[in-house]
């Protein structure tokens, strides 16, 4: 949802701003006329201002984008004009409600958790109250239009064949992916508790020596077993999530904001990290690493604690939460019972995707190998799948194509306006 609402944003946000800030403006200098309408400089500035920061503005594209959003605007002052024109009567009260109720009830209920939501809001660059005259914006434009058209009796006419070929043209849009609860246990190959002895030693020395005024740089030039980072005092540059390792990433995105030391354990050895810095998209830390020497014994004995745990779990003596917070060496799933988030699958690759399609609801999986251990899965709420029937996305491709048609037929109706308007462009 992030990324199409992404690329909704990318104009359409511009017009919260100026509806939010219009009140602002004092006297400046008009920038187009359209008739008797001004459409300001600072309405044009502010708009720009937002596109050149959206993640989809390029420099080679800038004047194009400009010229865009500037027609763009001229197109918005003329639909009030008509609709003006017409006596269109908007019940902006009712629409605002009708906002409210979908962002409350719909919208927020597609995130599974209030701070996802706010991620959401964070990410887009948006508050709550921008989203809503977003929604507001669209809403109320898409009445206007088809008011427009009523009083104009211009009809629209789709027929089932148009339907049929955008539903054959566009199936692999209507393919429902799998998305489902993902939780697992994780076993961490390690040394026997002799050899983890004299590893832990070292890493508490290393951690109260940062901990009375040590620099983390110069601890880790110093101690640091990782030959990829410790000449440069540990630091792992900007780095995106995607393409960290599977047993660091969920800690590492679980603690993106920590102000403090944080430890952890992969197959490598043990890990002093310091975040630097971080955002929803990746991190840029500095880390300690303490290896240790791992045999296949420890293998072994690793892979036969995970068969145990397994059957501790399928003879029903422990729930798979229960035994994910007793035995997990994933501290931040284990702490909430092994649970990892809700995903599509289309995010898992490998083995464990294709063991995880075939997986049941509640059941736990085959033991299966990992970057630094054994893992442990099980799965719930499993959805999707299957590809959307025709019957059920009719509807759906029905509005999608009146949508086209009306944009079509408004864009006729202002081109044919702007032919008995004057419009003057004060940048030529």
């Amino acid at each position: 949802m992030n990324t199409l609402i992404k690329i909704n944003l990318v104009f359409l946000i511009v017009f919260i701003f100026i509806g939010l800030y219009a009140e602002d403006i004092l006297l400046e200098r008009i920038a187009v006329v359209i008739n008797e309408t001004p459409i300001l400089q600072s309405e044009i500035n502010k708009g720009i201002d937002i596109i050149e920061s959206s993640p989809f503005y390029s420099d080679h594209i800038k004047d194009s984008l400009k010229n865009h959003f500037i027609e763009s605007l001229i197109d918005e002052k003329i639909l009030y004009q008509i609709s003006r024109e017409e006596s269109i009567k908007i019940d902006s009260s009712s629409i605002y409600m009708n906002v409210k109720k979908y962002i409350n009830e719909t919208l927020k209920s597609s995130f599974p958790d209030a701070n996802a939501y706010e991620e959401f809001l964070k990410a887009n660059n948006v508050n709550e109250k921008e989203l809503e005259y977003f929604y507001f914006k669209q809403r109320e434009l898409s009445f206007i239009k088809q008011q427009v058209l009523y009083k104009k009796m211009i009809t629209l006419k789709i027929n089932n064949s148009e339907i049929d070929d955008y539903y054959e043209e566009n199936r692999d849009s209507f393919y429902i992916p799998i998305t489902l609860d993902l939780y697992h246990i994780a076993f961490v190959i390690q040394p026997d508790s002799m050899n983890l002895m004299s590893v832990m030693q070292k890493v508490d020395a290393l951690v109260r020596s940062l901990k009375s005024g040590s620099p983390f740089s110069e601890v880790a030039k110093q101690y640091s077993d990782d030959e990829s980072s410790k000449y440069s005092g540990g630091l792992i540059k900007y780095i995106r999530y995607g393409d960290i390792s599977h047993e660091m990433v969920t800690f590492l995105y679980t603690f993106k904001e920590s102000d403090t030391l944080i430890y952890t354990q992969s197959r490598e050895g043990f890990h002093i990290i310091k975040i630097e810095n971080a955002d929803n998209e990746g991190i840029e830390y500095r880390q300690i690493v303490v290896k240790f020497n791992i045999d296949r014994d420890d293998s072994i004995r690793i892979k036969s604690k995970t068969k145990e745990v397994k059957n501790l779990i399928e003879n029903g003596n422990l729930s798979f939460e229960e035994a994910a917070q007793k035995y997990s060496d994933d501290y931040a799933t284990g702490i909430k019972g092994g649970f990892v988030g809700r995903i599509p699958i289309t995010s898992i690759e490998g083995e464990i995707k294709k063991m995880l399609e075939n997986l049941e609801n509640d059941k736990v999986s085959s033991i299966m190998n990992s970057d630094f251990g054994y893992e442990l899965f099980m799965v719930r709420n499993k959805e999707g799948g299957y590809e959307s029937s025709f019957e059920d996305v009719k509807p759906f491709i029905r509005s999608i194509l009146e949508g086209k048609q009306i944009e079509k037929k408004i864009k006729e109706i202002i081109k044919n306006e702007r032919a008995n308007m004057y419009i003057k462009r004060m940048d030529g």
